[in-house]
């Protein structure tokens, strides 16, 4: 369960008691190490006369030597301090940066070997000076069990830290008593890396299984001050282990005989301890951490290279000696320079290889998302059906890094969060027009209300990764933290935009194949429906003109889409006389399709009911009207013929003349009236004529005397008067064949074409 504040925070009489105690174990501090520094500062200068002449030869005094040694450590302490001080100020309250402050304030007071001068002028200072000693590194191993929230987790392990403190206390009094440790220094040795060890385990148990994202960010920080500081003080000590002048020489000798190698050891030594109050500060004090990931990776690097690199290089030092030896029965320094020569022969392979294992070892997760994309790469290009390829992005993207969800949006003209499309006018949308790396949802802000932003934060989306293809936002990939609260890394970041980089392109491109497979699909299914619709148009026209003893009929329709708006018709009527119809609906395809069909179906019902073409008109006017589409209209020429006896009754309702040859000379059959579905008042009047033996009657749409050739000239009027006039038999025929001829093969129709012929034998 994860601490309240209440938990964390101090008040009360424990507040008061904690600043209490701070307020003086602090002054404490401050007062042990000013006192020191004289006491060190005449330590620093009691040297041996080869020291001396050593430090003479690199232009040192006794004096400048021991200014420097003091300034470097009053340096160190006054960081810890500043630090300490400075986290105790910023957040008072807070129980773990209360303990914090107060380790790194006291890290570094004078222990009981560096007050040995004072306790043999006061002797009852011992207790003071061991006490000191207790509570310092009481603190110092504490820090592992708390931090970052303070808590002992899992609870047990505070007996750990018990435990530690009580052997090291009783080892303590025990000196205080008879001069000399009860542990022995490889006993104390390994009893403070117990306390270390037992601390490090609650720092993982914690880390794995209890740490919020913000306190497992706390915890790199804080052991990659522990790791730098390893880092610095293994290099401090390398030189002591390879150089020979070096070799066995204890602390204390570096201290008073080799005294360059002391200033080398306290500077680097001293560099290294300030990293663990700079990176402590920084997990404390900061909210939104540094990506810590890089500098942690390279930290453990360099340390796991330096000791193997040492160990190796000691190794073959030994080897080589023990060679030259067995030859020659001496040492030589050659062996240093054979094992110098070959450790920077081998140090790149070497560290490639620590670096490659370390790097899959640490970041497993790192490489095994690196792997999901580049197989899903690779294979990125085959992808062309959009709906397959948007799961498998989303399915790419929870492999890679493992989010609580994560889905994918497309651009589209209106918002359907149920279908994660995103609107093109949308602001969020806009916005994202002019970024194309990954960002973070809660630093956006736009001046006007966006849905799909509010959508999005609803969601509980965190990161934003948009997918532009050639400058144009195709959609964006949408994620929530991988756990919790926690943010991506910088390196997982660069992952998502690569991904981009390459998914925004694909899904373009499985869009253009949709949206042409939509077009195919949209046009073969209105092929089909054009299809159906004329062979049911087919089905409205006669099959075939009636046969009559004495008459010659024949008609042609050939509309200029897959369904047209003329029409032709027979109708048998009462008495053995025949109906007569030919029409054009304004417009062309469906809609003049259906009118036409209505105004055939009308025709059919009311010609057998009327007696003259004009009743019959009127009727099927008025019931057009109310029904008709807006700005459409239907011409219509209707006759009644009696085949006996040739009689002819005829109306026209706007519909081009037709035209009648009547021995050698063309007339038309002019009639008035304004075009079906128009006005329902109107009137149209019936005319009569008698058919002769040897007369012909042409019925035709505008279509036929409109058709252009090449050069764009119409077959008009007179051309089809020439026509009609020649007598020869099958009219129909011939009126086809010569508009084939001036239209030409390549003709392009404008129009539906519809003719009808009646002559009288």
């Amino acid at each position: 369960m994860q601490p309240t504040i209440d938990d964390i925070m101090l008040k009360g009489w424990t507040l008061r008691l904690a600043h209490l105690i701070w307020g003086g174990l602090t002054g404490l501090a401050i007062i042990m190490m000013v006192g020191i520094i004289p006491i060190s500062f005449q330590q620093n200068q009691q040297i041996s006369a080869q020291a001396l002449q050593a430090l003479q030869n690199w232009g040192f005094t006794p004096m400048s030597y021991a200014i420097y040694l003091a300034v470097i450590d009053i340096v160190k302490n006054f960081f810890f301090l500043l630090i300490g001080v400075g986290l105790f100020i910023y957040k008072p309250r807070d129980r773990s940066t209360v303990i914090v402050s107060l380790a790194l304030v006291f890290i570094n007071v004078p222990n009981t070997d560096e007050l040995k001068p004072v306790i043999r002028a006061f002797p009852i200072l011992i207790w003071f000076s061991l006490l000191v000693d207790l509570v310092s590194t009481s603190l110092l191993i504490g820090l592992y069990y708390i931090l970052p929230n303070g808590r002992f987790v899992p609870s047990w392990s505070s007996w750990g830290l018990a435990l530690c403190g009580s052997a090291l206390a009783l080892d303590l009094t025990y000196y205080g008593f008879w001069g000399n440790h009860f542990l022995t220094s490889s006993g104390i040795l390994l009893l403070i890396l117990a306390g270390f060890g037992s601390g490090l385990m609650s720092q993982l148990y914690r880390y794995f299984y209890v740490s919020t994202p913000l306190e497992r960010q706390q915890t790199k920080w804080f052991i990659l001050g522990l790791v730098s500081s390893i880092v610095f003080l293994t290099v401090a000590f390398i030189p002591s282990s390879i150089l020979p002048n070096l070799q066995g020489v204890s602390l204390e000798e570096v201290f008073t005989v080799h005294p360059l190698y002391n200033l080398y050891i306290r500077t680097v030594g001293n560099l290294g301890l300030l990293m663990i109050p700079i990176t402590i500060a920084t997990s404390v004090l900061r909210y939104r951490l540094w990506e810590v990931n890089m500098l942690l990776h390279r930290a453990i690097i360099y340390v796991t290279v330096t000791i193997l690199l040492g160990l190796g290089y000691g190794a073959t030092v030994l080897f080589f000696q023990q060679l030259f030896y067995l030859v020659s029965g001496h040492n030589s320094p050659l062996t240093v320079a054979l094992s110098t020569l070959l450790l920077a022969i081998l140090f790149n392979p070497i560290y490639k290889h620590i670096q490659q294992w370390l790097n899959r070892w640490i970041y497993r997760r790192q490489y095994k998302a690196l792997a999901i994309f580049e197989t899903f790469s690779d294979t990125l290009q085959n992808r062309l059906d959009l709906a397959q390829l948007t799961t498998e992005v989303v399915e790419v993207v929870y492999k890679m890094l493992e989010p609580a969800q994560t889905s994918l949006w497309l651009v589209a003209e209106k918002h359907n969060p149920q279908k994660q499309l995103l609107p093109k006018d949308d602001p969020f949308t806009l916005y994202l027009q002019n970024g194309s790396k990954t960002i973070d949802l809660a630093k956006i802000a736009l001046s006007a209300p966006s849905p799909v932003l509010d959508n999005l934060k609803n969601l509980e989306v965190r990161t934003i990764v948009p997918l532009i293809s050639q400058a144009e936002l195709v959609g964006l990939i949408a994620l929530t933290p991988f756990y919790e609260e926690q943010n991506y890394t910088l390196d997982e970041r660069r992952l998502l935009n690569e991904l981009a980089t390459k998914v925004a392109p694909a899904i373009r491109l499985a869009q253009l194949v949709q949206e042409q497979q939509n077009q195919t699909r949209a046009r073969e299914r209105l092929d089909q429906e054009m299809r159906v619709a004329q062979q049911t148009q087919q089905t409205f026209l006669p099959k075939t003109p009636p046969t009559l003893l004495g008459w010659r009929m024949a008609a042609y329709y050939q509309p200029a889409r897959a369904v047209g708006g003329d029409f032709y018709d027979f109708i048998a009527l009462p008495d053995g006389c025949l109906g007569l119809v030919i029409g054009d609906v304004t417009d062309k395809g469906v809609p003049a399709a259906m009118v036409m069909v209505a105004a055939r179906v009308l025709l059919n019902a009311l010609a057998p009911q009327k007696a003259t073409p004009s009743e019959v008109l009127m009727s099927v006017n008025q019931l057009l009207c109310p029904t008709i589409p807006k700005k459409m209209f239907v011409t219509c020429f209707y006759a009644i013929l009696q085949p006996k006896t040739g009689h002819l009754q005829y109306a026209n309702a706007g519909h081009d003349a037709p035209y009648l040859r009547h021995h050698g000379q063309i007339i038309e059959l002019e009639a008035q009236g304004f075009p079906l579905g128009l006005f329902p008042e109107t009137t149209y009047p019936t005319y009569e004529l008698d058919l002769a033996e040897g007369d012909a009657l042409l019925f035709y749409s505008d279509g036929l005397i409109e058709a252009h050739n090449s050069a764009r000239e119409m077959f008009g009027f007179a051309r089809l008067e020439a026509l009609l006039l020649e007598e020869k038999s099958n009219l129909l025929e011939r009126l086809l064949t010569e508009q084939r001829k001036f239209t030409g093969a390549e003709w392009e129709q404008e129009d539906d074409v519809t003719i009808v012929t009646v002559e009288r034998q």
